[in-house]
């Protein structure tokens, strides 16, 4: 009987103990996410007309874990923000260059989902890196392109 009174002190000491050292304050700790604001930023300080695309670049990155500066990067490299989409009128809002000028979006945010979905999925970009995604894209028409590309996205932190 001893021993089971002396169990159940045990027990309630330890419950309180842990009661006791529980923190009654804490602190609540914010992460800020402003790489949309960064992206929209560098277009703006540019006069790119992909300024308040920005979000919607770093949903689809984070959607295909892509690297958030990949989209504007290209985008950037190919059309200046926006500033020289494809002239082709059957490639309207391609800021990316895809498919060589020859393909067109129904709207940019359509444009940044396919291109993301693209450099995720299709077998030519699947399991590489920036860098070997870059030399697939374009890199092997223009050797430098990945590394143009590479120094834009630098640029963008």
């Amino acid at each position: 009987m001893k021993k089971q009174i002396l169990i159940l002190v045990l027990i309630l000491i330890s419950v309180i103990g842990i009661y006791m050292l529980k923190p009654k304050d804490y602190e609540v700790i914010q992460v800020v996410d402003n790489r949309a604001e960064i992206i929209d930023n560098y277009y703006k300080e540019r006069n790119m007309p992909l300024q308040g695309y920005g979000g919607k670049m770093v949903e689809i990155a984070d959607l295909y874990g892509l690297d958030w500066r990949l989209l504007p990067a290209i985008s950037i490299r190919e059309t200046s923000g926006g500033k020289y989409m494809c002239k082709n009128p059957k490639a309207q809002n391609n800021p990316f260059g895809w498919g060589s000028c020859k393909i067109g979006f129904d709207s940019i945010d359509r444009a940044i989902e396919t291109v993301g979905y693209k450099l995720k999925n299709l077998p030519i970009y699947q399991g590489k890196d920036t860098t070997q995604i870059l030399y697939h894209y374009n890199g092997t028409v223009i050797p430098t392109y990945p590394s143009e590309v590479l120094a834009i996205m630098e640029t963008i932190k």
